[in-house]
């Protein structure tokens, strides 16, 4: 598994991996809720639930899901990476 693709696509970074796409779902699915919880197939645990109201973030490498409650904490912490993150990326780029 791979992550920050979009990041090693930009600076033409070589990566190589095994990865399963999803078969198209058009014609397979049909709305049978709205603002009601539902189950996810976790990463880091079985099953990830997400209700109403919590923040869904995803990019090229996969998605996250943060409580309603947690978001202002995870934000400020996620923006406290994000900038470590970036410094290193520069020293990368300049070496």
């Amino acid at each position: 598994m791979i992550r920050d693709v979009h990041w090693m696509g930009v600076h033409r970074f070589p990566v190589y991996a095994r990865y399963r796409a999803p078969v198209q779902s058009i014609g397979r699915w049909r709305v049978t809720g709205c603002q009601e919880s539902v189950y996810l197939r976790g990463a880091t645990s079985e099953l990830v639930i997400v209700r109403p109201g919590d923040f869904v973030l995803c990019d090229d490498d996969g998605g996250i899901v943060i409580p309603a409650q947690k978001v202002e904490e995870v934000l400020s912490k996620a923006e406290r990476l994000t900038h470590t993150e970036a410094l290193i990326r520069d020293e990368i780029a300049g070496a």
